[in-house]
């Protein structure tokens, strides 16, 4: 082993920490340092145009450490999925996560991907009644065909499917996970073009997800997405 491979072996292992073997950690780390052309870059960063500068760039993630547990073949199934649906690289990291061997998309960026279509007309979400009465509301309009809908998401539908008081976002933000119910159900049934199947992660309930806060919802119109300007 040349001292550069000896080297890449290091940072691979590093990144990986202890959940692979020897033998996978030295292929990762081969894998990575087999091609040497560049990469096209230009003013939104790296440009991939083909399979091997997708696994080049998924290698280098797992060496940045922003991918600690995972091996470039999970995050070039990550990537792969946003890209399919419009999302850049990086965004795709943040917004697209594996659950159960499914990819599912966060519902920040779903969101955003509809208003970037160019296909939304109006759009509404919020939180109304009060108590156990409370639900989730969203409310969406198509600017092409002028097609509407309007979903809902209860705490008495919460509680039906074992989700109400379960240790995570449910107990620390339950207005907001009311939100993202109803906001998924209405993103996939009035823009399954857009989001082409994927369900939120949000939807998905297999584990702790990390949801900000957010402002306090109500029933007035949602402003900008400001994952839009990321997007865009």
């Amino acid at each position: 082993m040349t001292e550069e491979e000896r080297l890449d072996f290091e940072r691979t292992s590093a990144a990986l920490g202890s959940t692979q073997t020897q033998p996978e950690v030295k292929a990762i780390a081969k894998a990575g340092a087999k091609a040497k052309q560049e990469i096209a870059f230009g003013p939104r960063g790296v440009q991939i145009q083909s399979l091997e500068d997708l696994f080049r760039f998924s290698h280098a993630v797992v060496l940045s450490g922003l991918a600690q547990g995972q091996k470039p073949e999970d995050v070039l199934v990550k990537i792969q999925t946003g890209m399919e649906i419009g999302l850049p690289p990086m965004r795709a990291l943040t917004q697209v996560v594996v659950v159960n061997g499914r990819p599912s998309l966060m519902g920040d960026g779903a969101l955003a991907l509809v208003r970037r279509s160019g296909l939304l007309g109006g759009y509404e979400e919020g939180i109304e009644g009060e108590g156990d009465a409370a639900l989730g509301h969203a409310w969406a309009k198509r600017s092409d065909t002028g097609e509407s809908a309007r979903r809902t998401f209860s705490i008495a539908e919460a509680k039906r499917a074992g989700l109400w008081g379960k240790k995570g976002p449910w107990t620390e933000y339950w207005q907001r996970m009311l939100v993202y119910r109803a906001r998924g159900f209405l993103l996939r049934d009035l823009f399954s073009d857009v989001l082409m199947g994927l369900h939120l992660t949000e939807e998905m309930d297999s584990g702790p997800v990390a949801i900000a806060p957010g402002p306090q919802l109500s029933g007035e119109p949602a402003g900008p997405d400001p994952l839009l300007a990321e997007v865009e």
